[in-house]
């Protein structure tokens, strides 16, 4: 999921809007807006925003599963990431 809709999705649970989470980080808030509006958010914003929030950024091994209450930070959001391919040996019986 991207940044920015993590951020929304966080937002919208708490029921935070731009002002509150603007006047909690000391900023206006058609900054907020205009920050989640990016397509690619700054670490020290997200890091700042989320903060604010009682959410926080680290930093995992790619391997490790992501649990229900965590958010996953992605390039693209998951309906528009290609789908990796299945290797079918792997899964098919083998031809007689």
């Amino acid at each position: 999921m991207k940044a920015t809709t993590i951020l929304k999705t966080i937002m919208t649970e708490k029921g935070i809007g731009n002002s509150v989470l603007g006047k909690r980080i000391g900023i206006a808030h058609n900054v907020i807006y205009q920050r989640l509006r990016q397509d690619n958010i700054g670490i020290n914003a997200l890091s700042q925003m989320l903060g604010a929030m009682d959410y926080k950024v680290i930093i995992v091994p790619a391997d490790r599963r992501v649990r229900d209450d965590e958010y996953e930070v992605t390039i693209e959001e998951p309906s528009k990431q290609k789908p990796k391919p299945i290797d079918l040996d792997s899964i098919l019986p083998p031809k007689t």
